[in-house]
């Protein structure tokens, strides 16, 4: 049980440890070495502890002397030691809705009823619930943000902060914080997917002396290695998992359920059951809700419930369309379950006032069995398309396919206000694609997440940079563009574009491709300025070069190796357009970095991209210049290397493809319409209310704004601002009312402004 204190008591050793703490950054850093603190440890106490993914570590303070505690972990604020508290991971932290930041709030008789709730994330000094536990928190607003992040599922980290906090004991029997029998002091419980690194600073006290021991800042990072799903086709697979604990969760089979019944008919492979998918399949009839195997059959409604193949239709002896009148007189029909045969009926059909003459089935005014062929021709089903209110009830010429959409909630085109579901109508593609943002061909606008087609591998995109207008130069009507390649997740340096007999490297172009006479094969040469009389010119030919790089560009950058092409250079190839038959001698032909060149890093290149996904992680390999009715064709492999947590490294050995076609090579062809990879794409703002909207665009890039061309777009207010398209309110009116409907400046809308308007009605405006 918790040691009960009074508050003065509490309070006042609170505040002794916090002025503590708060001044440490005044002691001198060699109290370190009166220490027998050694170092901070971990252990793995629990696997997939919360949830697939998810491994429970504990955290301890190590000392080799029995009679020191550890008294307070801090951010510190002034002073030589660690300034900051940081606990960041590369996932996220496991919190329980009745988890607190520290282990005193975790109840013990909540764990029977909650067992989640013993892998809750925590700090603590000594103890991992509420009993005995005295540890408590004061801090800065910083610190206080940090922890509700924290217990968000976030880092705590504190840096740099002119105040900083404490987690600090304020037991008074200096029993809290001592060693156990193996020398440790849990500090904290952290439940995570991936690895964590932990900062702090730590204050310990000497309990036989009952005076303050030594502060020292520490640091972990664990665990050394990750377990988790490695398999890449399982639905949890961790790309940071290191080891495997052979967790993985495989998609599963579920059936498509357009009518929500629980009973689907195709077999699909998905990770979770999610809206418009069942377990079962067999429905016969995914149009109706109703219709599944074991239904309840309705008789004569056209559909078959209970999935048997059969429906019971109402008797129609004389065959007239109009069902007998005993309504139990039934039959079965195992041919046609819209009782459509002879003899049949079904429940849209009137009763039959006499069902032995055909010629006789409706009851006139006088109750007198006629014949009367104007009925039928308008329907009275108000399930129907062409339901009409003013129908007579015997009325069935009824229509149930034209109004029919797509009622499946997992659909593209699913329809909510859909009178009629046909499941046929309805379409899986044209919304589908990959939802991860570290997949180069991420698409921000799928709304059915399909990541089996997800590209993690290097692709190329094409940005043109301008348009050559140089007549003088023989380089008008030309424009100049440059080719990227953009990287998967974690790569750290683009080595080589080659090709070898089983990966195509080729370069084309429909026409000419420019060349300028001093120009080279590579930018890192290329002096594009000189400087005549202290006046710098620019040499725009050279600017309009053509050359291959990884990762240069104008005179930057260090020198490319090529690879197996003639001469040992590129521009021993004809108009640089080449395949593997350039090949003279080996297996290999392409260009590469040298070993322990720096150049070849991935960069953000969005804004020369159209920030297309994949743009943050993007590579330089060539610029082109080209006739504006041209364009070109570009295959490659490459060969980069990529570092991702926990020093898991791909050697340099491993290699993707890739293409580009650019522009159609046609004459008169638009050379603004290319094709980027196999689709034309165009990115930009794609919301005509935005102040960037761009009608060119076909793919929106996230970077809508609706701000800078805001203001008061009233030409009568006294800050009108004619260059705005959307008011934002903050229109001002002078030497009248602020309202411009006030048309009599009375301080009211009211008739009299109404008599006004009505006056100048209709007149032509100066």
């Amino acid at each position: 049980m918790m040691r009960q204190i009074s508050t003065p008591v509490l309070a006042s050793a609170a505040l002794c440890t916090v002025l503590t703490i708060l001044s440490m950054g005044l002691r001198a850093q060699e109290v370190t070495e009166n220490t027998s603190f050694t170092e901070l440890s971990y252990e793995l106490v629990q696997e997939n502890s919360s949830s697939a993914g998810f491994h429970t570590y504990r955290v301890y303070a190590n000392l080799t002397d029995p009679g020191e505690a550890v008294q307070a972990l801090f951010a510190n604020s002034t002073g030589d030691l660690g300034s900051s508290m940081q606990v960041i991971p590369t996932g996220s932290f496991y919190q329980h809705p009745f988890g607190t930041l520290l282990a005193t709030g975790v109840n013990p008789a909540l764990l029977l009823a909650f067992p989640a709730l013993g892998y809750d994330s925590w700090f603590t000094i000594d103890y991992d619930t509420a009993i005995d536990n005295e540890t408590s928190v004061v801090g800065s607003m910083n610190w206080n943000l940090a922890g509700v992040n924290f217990e968000n599922g976030g880092s705590f980290d504190v840096v740099d902060d002119p105040i900083g906090g404490s987690f600090f004991t304020t037991s008074l029997t200096f029993v809290q914080g001592l060693p156990d029998a193996l020398g440790r002091v849990l500090i904290g419980q952290f439940t995570t997917d991936g690895f964590v690194t932990l900062k702090l600073n730590v204050q310990t006290r000497i309990v036989s002396t009952e005076e303050t021991g030594s502060v020292f800042a520490t640091e972990l990072t664990f665990p050394t290695d990750l377990p988790g799903c490695m398999d890449t086709t399982a639905c949890n697979y961790n790309e940071e998992a290191t080891v495997t604990d052979d967790a993985c969760i495989y998609p599963a089979m579920y059936f498509v359920d357009d009518d929500g019944d629980g009973y689907g008919t195709d077999a699909i492979y998905a990770c979770e059951l999610s809206p418009g998918l069942a377990t079962v399949g067999g429905d016969c009839n995914d149009f109706n809700p109703d219709a599944y195997p074991g239904g309840i059959e309705v008789p004569g409604d056209g559909i078959d419930q209970n999935c048997d193949g059969q429906e019971m239709c109402f008797r129609d002896v004389d065959n007239d369309g109009y069902r007998s009148s005993d309504s139990l007189d039934l039959v079965l029909s195992a041919f046609n379950v819209n009782c459509s045969e002879i003899g049949e009926a079904y429940v849209f059909q009137p009763i039959d006032c006499s069902d032995e003459n055909p010629a006789l089935f409706i009851l006139d005014g006088n109750g007198v069995c006629i014949g009367d062929d104007a009925f039928n021709e308008r329907c009275a089903d108000p399930s129907a398309c062409n339901y009409d209110p003013d129908a007579f009830a015997e009325e069935n010429n009824c229509d149930y396919v034209s109004c029919a959409d797509c009622g499946n909630p997992a659909a593209c085109n699913y329809n909510a206000d859909a009178l009629v579901i046909n499941p046929a109508t309805c379409e899986y593609t044209s919304c589908s694609g990959c939802s991860d943002p570290e997949a180069t061909n991420f698409d921000p606008d799928v709304v059915i997440a399909d990541d089996s087609d997800c590209i993690y591998t290097a692709i190329f995109a094409f940005s043109r940079t301008s348009i050559n207008a140089y007549d003088d130069m023989g380089i008008a009507g030309t424009y100049t563009g440059e080719i990227y390649a953009l990287m998967p997740p974690g790569t750290i340096q683009l080595k080589a574009v080659l090709g070898t007999s089983d990966i195509a490297l080729s370069f084309s172009t429909y026409s000419s491709l420019y060349q300028a006479p001093t120009g080279s094969w590579e930018p890192s040469a290329l002096q594009h300025t000189v400087d005549i009389d202290g006046v710098t010119y620019t040499d725009a030919m050279l600017r309009a070069d053509s050359w291959f790089t990884i990762g240069g560009t104008y005179n930057d950058g260090l020198l490319v190796t090529p690879i197996g092409f003639l001469g040992d250079t590129i521009e021993s190839v004809d108009n640089f357009s080449f395949g593997l038959g350039t090949i003279a001698a080996g297996d290999t032909i392409g260009w590469r970095i040298e070993i322990g060149a720096l150049q070849g890093v991935p960069i953000d290149a969005c804004e020369q991209l159209q920030y297309r996904p994949g743009c943050i992680r993007a590579v330089r390999v060539a610029q082109v210049t080209l006739p504006m009715d041209s364009g070109f064709v570009f295959e490659a492999g490459i060969q980069y290397r990529v570092t991702a947590a926990g020093e898991r490294v791909v050697d340099d050995s491993v290699t993707d493809e890739g293409s580009l076609e650019v522009g159609g090579g046609g004459a008169g062809d638009d050379a603004e319409d290319y094709t980027d990879g196999d689709t034309y794409q165009n990115f930009g703002c794609t919301d005509s209310g935005a102040c960037n909207y761009d009608a060119e665009a076909t793919d929106d890039n996230g970077t809508c704004e609706i701000l800078t061309c805001a203001g008061c777009t009233y030409n009568e207010a006294d800050n009108y601002d004619e260059t705005s398209t959307r008011d934002d309110g903050t229109c001002v009116f002078t030497g009248g009312s602020s309202c411009p409907t006030d048309l009599d400046a009375n301080g009211t809308v009211g008739a009299s402004d109404l008599l006004i308007f009505l006056a100048e009605f209709n007149n032509v405006c100066e």
